[in-house]
């Protein structure tokens, strides 16, 4: 008689205790997990809850719309009114902006002392020195109404002066060897007799005008009235069209020229850099008659032209800068790119209120035209060299003066077009949010580092990301509603984490920090690094969030008819946590709850039913620490 024989079995422990983050793919390996929120890879290369984030200040949001955030040596808010938007900086409202298009944080950018705000026709220059917005781009169109219109007055004189501002003036003689008017306020004066003119000095005898030729500092004196004194000292201006009265209105054509705003004089008035030579002078004053009943001009009471002055009726004064839907700060310039005319423009080196100067010289503004469909979605400075995307294209921009600049195109994917925020560098990669994933670029091809967030991460959309650290913090707007992660770039792992629904960050040197609406108001939270230290504030709230992870499928069995006998968890956790058991994909049901206990001390074993497969969840409050997972796995063996 023969008794059934027993087979025996072997229990062999296998311990995992380095941990990596989400991966939603097919196969979850054993160090990742299929979900986690607020977990992070910070005490790598244990599983550890995020840093408490610290809630700093809240602020009232007065329209309950859009909001956009900088930090330049101060925290400023831009709150969004329909097309109106109000500017606060240091908790004082500055002023108003109007923009016909809706901003994005892409069209604010930090340039020296300096907040630029920049999009299509609405451009404006705010100086955090001077607490005041000025409008860029500014082009006055010279009106000058009759005395009894009752418009407003928008005249313009021009005068020619020599450096120290005194006057070049003129009048009209009936004899060749005229003296100097007695009563004439000028330095110098510019005398007609039939077609020939001389200079007159105030101190001393007549000179010819063979002395005038040596004359190289001659400047223009621009006096706008003073509600439309909007240029600004090393504005690239340019003059057009300048129309004046001689007893007809008539074409000053030989002014026709960009020139450069130098300084302004005691009185407002605007001094260009050095114009003209006394003959450049002698050829456009030739074009003007000087009226013989007044040495000082003309008598007519609706023009009222003073001799040594010269009143333009029609014409255009232009500080102009191209319609720039995106704009980014790099090599001490301001690049832009037009969607309108499918070009990428730098400014002068230096200034970001000149986009047209081309003297020759290696400080010239830049202009080139992309030559390939679609808008530009997207523009970075990464490591000081300017990158621009479309949604199928990244452009490169490599050179250091305009003389050598030369574009680069590439078929690579490029940023969302949903998305023009949705890029950052972090510890020298540049990282974007493409159509269908997360992209790292560091000088050749863009590989994707989001593969194990599956599918959904192409779905996001208005993302925003941030850096701080190793760690790239991402927010997107997910089927309407906010998804955030967070990235660990040195080790390719990612988390995901709960907060309001973003609105920017800013970023500080030691820390950054994210901004969130949250009832009506603006809240900012810490990341990782804690509060900034030039950060000032007053009551500080620590968060107390709920986590959770989530294992992949474990596998009762296997092939090699080992079974799983049970799991063990080395675990930390300063407040109570939960487990739950899913079989088979059902419903997760709760199998234990433990108190706050330190390692050692409470040790989680977990016997699983027969199944195909399960997951088990934890999930709590406060901080939690996940040392170690034990398998212990029955292997059947050969009857021996």
């Amino acid at each position: 008689m023969y008794l059934p024989k027993l087979i025996p079995y072997d229990v062999k422990e296998r311990s995992v205790s380095e941990f990596k983050g989400i991966n939603k793919r097919k196969y979850c390996g054993e160090k990742e997990f299929f979900d986690t929120l607020n977990m992070s890879s910070c005490e790598y290369p244990l599983l550890s809850t995020s840093p408490a984030a610290k809630i700093l200040d809240s602020i009232k949001n007065p329209s309950g719309e859009n909001v956009f955030l900088f930090n330049n040596k101060g925290k400023g808010i831009l709150f969004q009114n329909k097309n109106s938007y109000t500017l606060n900086y240091k908790g004082i409202e500055r002023g108003s902006l109007y923009f016909e298009n809706p901003l994005t944080m892409a069209n604010i950018l930090n340039f020296n002392k300096k907040t630029l705000f920049v999009k299509g026709n609405n451009r404006y220059e705010f100086d955090i020195e001077t607490g005041k917005v000025d409008q860029m781009g500014y082009t006055l169109n010279i009106q000058y109404p009759l005395v009894s219109s009752n418009q407003g007055r928008r005249t313009v004189k021009l005068s020619f002066v020599y450096e120290d501002f005194s006057e070049i003036g003129k009048f009209a003689s009936s004899t060749e060897t005229a003296a100097f008017p007695s009563d004439a306020s000028v330095g110098d004066c510019f005398v007609k007799y039939l077609d020939f003119y001389r200079l007159v000095s105030k101190n001393s005898a007549q000179s010819t005008v063979g002395d005038w030729q040596l004359q190289t500092n001659l400047r223009l004196r621009i006096d706008i009235a003073s509600d439309y004194r909007k240029f600004k000292e090393g504005d690239y201006i340019f003059l057009k069209g300048f129309k004046y009265w001689n007893w007809a209105i008539r074409e000053l054509g030989m002014l026709e020229r960009f020139v450069r705003i130098e300084k302004t004089d005691a009185n407002g008035r605007y001094i260009t850099e050095p114009i003209a030579t006394s003959v450049e002078m002698f050829e456009i004053l030739k074009q003007i008659d000087f009226p013989t009943n007044d040495i000082y001009g003309y008598s007519d009471p609706d023009i009222d032209n003073p001799g040594n002055e010269l009143r333009i009726l029609e014409g255009e004064i232009s500080a102009d800068m191209p319609q720039l839907d995106l704009i980014i700060g790099g090599a001490n310039r301001v690049w832009g790119c037009s969607n309108t005319t499918g070009e990428i423009f730098a400014s002068e080196l230096g200034n970001s209120r000149n986009w047209k100067v081309y003297e020759g010289i290696s400080s010239d503004s830049y202009a080139v035209s992309v030559g390939s469909s679609g808008d530009f979605t997207a523009a970075v400075s990464y490591l000081g060299t300017p990158v621009f995307f479309k949604e199928d294209q990244m452009i490169v921009i490599n050179g250091s003066r305009p003389s050598s600049y030369s574009l680069s195109a590439y078929s690579y994917r490029g940023v969302s077009g949903d998305s023009p925020m949705g890029l950052c560098v972090v510890n020298d990669i540049l990282y974007y949010k493409s159509y269908d994933g997360i992209y790292a670029y560091s000088g050749t091809r863009p590989v994707c580092v989001s593969q194990n967030l599956g599918d959904s991460i192409g779905g996001l959309s208005n993302v925003i990301m941030a850096g701080e650290g190793e760690y790239l913090f991402l927010f997107g707007k997910q089927n309407g509603e906010g998804v955030h992660y967070v990235y660990d770039t040195t080790r390719d792992i990612w988390h995901k984490y709960s907060r309001p629904e973003t609105c920017g960050f800013i970023r500080y040197p030691d820390a950054t920090l994210e901004y969130c609406i949250e009832e009506g108001n603006v809240t900012a939270y810490t990341l990782y690094k804690g509060i900034p230290g030039e950060y000032s504030v007053g009551e500080i709230k620590e968060e107390n969030k709920k986590w959770y992870w989530e294992s992949g499928d474990i596998y009762y069995n296997n092939t090699k008819q080992k079974y799983l006998g049970k799991l063990t968890l080395d675990t930390e956790s300063s407040e109570s946590c939960e487990l739950y058991i899913s079989y088979n994909g059902g419903e997760f049901k709760r199998i234990g709850r433990f108190p706050p206990h330190k390692r050692g001390n409470c040790n989680i074993n977990v016997f699983a039913q027969r199944c195909d497969y399960f997951r088990i969840r934890m999930e709590g409050t406060g901080k939690f620490v996940l040392y170690s997972i034990t398998n212990n796995m029955d292997e059947v063996s050969e009857n021996g």
